[in-house]
This record gives structure tokens, sequence and C-alpha cells, in this order.
């Protein structure tokens, strides 16, 4: 895989994926460190996602879940009804 710096770390260029920039935030801010286990494979990191159902939330847990092995993450979603529009119950 190859990898480039991004032209901007807030507001990507058109052709730099979303997932990219993301990927290359975490490697430059640790936002998920390595654990280890003694020299042992880490345990998987316990990430709670809250997601309304809405297009932000899901694409922040598409995201993560595209994420979740390469930072060694276990996901679990909460879903979170902000009661904001009639139809929301149906999320």
């Amino acid at each position: 895989m190859q990898t480039r710096a991004l032209s901007h770390p807030i507001r990507p260029a058109a052709d730099e994926p979303l997932l990219a920039m993301i990927m290359a935030a975490q490697a430059s801010h640790t936002l998920f460190p390595p654990t280890t286990d003694g020299g042992q494979e880490a345990q998987p990191q316990p990430v709670v996602v809250a997601v309304s159902g809405g297009l932000d939330s899901v694409v922040l847990l598409h995201l993560l879940a595209q994420s979740a092995p390469a930072w060694n993450l276990a996901l679990h979603v909460a879903h979170i009804d902000h009661d904001l529009r009639p139809a929301s119950a149906g999320d």
C-alpha cells in the first residue's frame, strides 16, 4: 500500500479518500494506542459507537468498522434516538 502526505489535514483534496485520511490521522495522533499483554497478542480494545441512524453516524460506524481490524478494535454499537424526526423510531 502506497502512502502519501495529505494536502491538508482538515480539507482533503478531491482525490484523497476519507478512509485514507482517517488512517493517516490515527497513525500521526495515535487515537487508539497499541496495547500489549506481556508479549502476547493484544486483546481488542472495546469502543462503543453511538449511532442515531443519521448519515454522519452511519458513516462514522462504517469507517470504524473498516478500520477495526487494523486498529485492533472491538466495536459495540449503541443506537441513540434523538426523537428529532417523526420517523426516527424506524431507524
